[in-house]
């Protein structure tokens, strides 16, 4: 990674060094596998779980770092804890909370965390889980934490922690992407923890309203959140609603450890089912939260009297928040990126009131369109975006309106939906990146460019806000892309693996997308796919990233660049990209010049016409361009190219000073 989270051996900034605890995975174990509708073998409906204390077994399995220190001894009467745990289908449901005596003693609060890390998240997934056992000892009695999670290629566990220690069990591998599995989890962990209140932690990729896997087909657009890669699927957030409601649980914050989860559309599907979320527009580290830090204080403030109108969750949105920035706002690569989490109201009145405020200023809009088309426009070319072009603040449109466009109507609707807002957004914290980012108000909703989306995406789009009852901001969307030309989409099913021999050497993989360049530490999601953790997070020498279904039509390439703080200079490399069923492998070398570069050459030589050749003619010694190009037919954009070299210029401007520290 070109920008570190960690420096040293120790803690930085409030943040862990990373851990990659060792876990005891599938081997052994009958069952294990694919779950319901992906690769693998689908477990057999009797599969037996088996429970294990939190210890690194004598021959580590699948994690390159060992445990630095030892976990607590399991929790006393492990009797009560069913040791064998059947896991029925998706469609047919599991109920393992039926007639399951309380295991933890009660206490104020029970943190349920569902980590769908299998996916390229797994080895931050393992990082998180460390941070949360380190907070065991913290707990004081007042917190009990509940997880399942499932990282890469594992089973599936269930951890029940407090201050008396851990105790875990093994699954057959489920797919945690089905409501019901989901729903289960809930019940199960109310059964297990009686408490005054309960979080329901959600960790996983996130993309909105929209989603991971056939992102931008009809069918799939609506999936939101919980990425499972063996099951091959996607959560839609109305499936993780159903969930939480059909559970009986009543949650007093739903924090999404995820990206772009932060939206209107998602807050709507949301509202009334829990008191509280927590959330961001923009992508988030994989790392996400500090979770011993974050836990530690929920338990120091349990009993802590909260402001008139609040309840209990609004302590814990609180932490979240406050923790969540003093993990990363010191360090040097989010003085430039711009990162924000923000705590939302989930109270029925008051999302009923957001909604209706942009239903209403959709109007007001469609109705100015034929005078102030220009206008409009150019409030949302204005409007603040984290990460999503397509995505851009709610209120901050609504001011731009009121600026641009000179119409009373409008102008008061515009303060409408501005004041509805601020009842939804408790609190926002926003840091780094330029001025204009702290205009955002801390919540985005989809309102592209005809550059940034494609007509199988908005007819997905309306039909998801038609049920959802803003059908009006829908047509707002297509008469501002009417006449525009939208992009063109394909089949994707592609990916790209990057490895290197020399740990101490620091490679980012990139990917030339149809209309922008992403590297690989600016965040785990783009327009058309996912990449892995950086490896300056991972500490593993690889690097992945991984198309969705369907993307953008036009042409992919990937490159790699050696950043310039590697403690070594020099390594060879091997890049294998997978189309179409085939695998192709190219080794190189790369190595840093001793006399310096020029920061454009270092890292973006892609505007640049004569670094552009050297580039891709794989003449500059610390870049390299594959020589396959992923080629999924034509965009419908002439302008793909100057939109990208753009982009790169804002992009260098954001990150050099970040570079410039190391």
């Amino acid at each position: 990674m070109t920008t570190s989270l960690f420096t040293g051996s120790g803690m930085t900034h409030g943040r862990m060094p990373q851990l990659l605890i060792s876990a005891a995975l599938c081997a052994g174990l009958t069952g294990c596998g694919g779950g319901g509708g992906g690769g693998g073998v689908a477990p057999a409906a009797d599969a037996v779980t088996t429970a294990v204390p939190l210890v690194a077994p004598a021959t580590p399995v699948a994690a390159p770092v060992a445990p630095q220190s030892v976990a607590p001894a399991p929790l006393p009467n492990p009797a009560s804890l069913p040791r064998q745990l059947s896991v029925a289908s998706c469609s047919e449901g599991t109920d393992t909370s039926s007639g399951q005596a309380a295991y933890l003693p009660a206490a104020e609060w029970t943190y349920m965390l569902y980590m769908a890390a299998d996916n390229s998240l797994d080895s931050s997934g393992l990082a998180d889980l460390a941070e949360i056992r380190a907070a065991a000892a913290q707990l004081k009695g007042k917190v009990n934490i509940v997880i399942q999670y499932e990282t890469d290629g594992s089973a599936t566990h269930r951890e029940l922690i407090n201050s008396d220690g851990s105790t875990r069990v093994i699954m057959s591998n489920v797919d945690m992407a089905c409501g019901s599995n989901l729903k289960d989890f809930v019940r199960y962990a109310r059964a297990v923890s009686p408490s005054k209140h309960y979080a329901l932690g959600v960790w996983s990729h996130g993309a909105g309203w929209r989603g991971g896997r056939s992102a931008i087909s009809v069918d799939d657009a609506t999936r939101g959140i919980i990425d499972d890669r063996t099951s091959g699927s996607f959560m839609t957030i109305e499936t993780l609603r159903k969930a939480i409601v059909d559970s009986g649980v009543p949650i007093e914050l739903i924090d999404m450890d995820a990206c772009t989860m932060g939206m209107a559309e998602v807050v709507s599907q949301l509202g009334g089912v829990a008191r509280y979320l927590v959330g961001s527009q923009g992508n988030v580290p994989s790392l996400g939260h500090q979770y011993t830090d974050a836990l530690s204080l929920l338990a120091q403030r349990a009993d802590q009297p909260v402001p008139a109108g609040q309840s209990a969750g609004w302590t814990l949105g609180q932490i979240l928040l406050d923790t969540y920035r003093a993990s990363y706002s010191p360090l040097p690569q989010f003085q430039d990126k711009p990162l924000e989490k923000n705590l939302y109201s989930l109270e029925p009145a008051k999302v009923t009131g957001l909604n209706a405020a942009i239903q209403e200023l959709s109007q007001q809009l469609i109705r100015a369109m034929p005078q102030y088309r220009d206008q409009i426009q150019s409030a949302r070319q204005a409007t603040v975006s984290f990460d999503i072009p397509a995505n851009r603040d709610v209120g901050d449109f609504a001011r731009q309106v009121a600026a641009n466009v000179p119409d009373a109507q409008l102008q008061a609707s515009s303060e409408r939906l501005l004041a509805a807002q601020q009842q939804v957004v408790l609190q926002r914290h926003v840091f780094g990146g330029n001025a204009s980012y702290q205009r955002s108000t801390g919540l985005a909703i989809f309102l592209p460019s005809g550059g940034d989306t494609s007509r199988s995406d908005l007819n997905a789009y309306q039909n998801q806000m038609t049920v959802s009852g803003m059908g009006d901001w829908s047509n707002l969307v297509n008469q501002l892309v009417e006449g525009a030309t939208v992009l063109h989409t394909a089949p994707g099913r592609f990916s790209a693996r990057l490895t290197w021999n020399n740990p101490n050497v620091d490679l980012d993989l990139w990917v030339k997308e149809p209309v922008e360049t992403y590297g690989i530490f600016e965040g785990n999601t783009t327009s058309n796919g996912f990449f892995s953790p950086d490896s300056f997070v991972s500490k593993r020498p690889v690097e992945s990233y991984t198309a969705r279904d369907t993307v953008q039509a036009g042409q992919y390439r990937f490159y790699v660049l050696i950043a310039p703080e590697s403690l070594e200079k020099a390594t060879d490399f091997t890049l294998c990209i997978t189309s179409n069923g085939t695998e192709q492998c190219e080794q190189g070398r790369l190595d840093i010049p001793r006399s310096p570069l020029p920061i454009s050459q270092s890292s973006f030589p892609f505007s640049d016409p004569t670094l552009s050749n050297l580039l891709h003619s794989n003449q500059l010694s610390n870049w390299y361009a594959s020589s396959q190009i992923i080629d999924r037919g034509q965009s419908g954009l002439a302008s793909s190219t100057a939109t990208a070299s753009k982009s790169l210029v804002t992009r260098l401007a954001r990150l050099k000073a970040a570079k410039a520290g190391y």
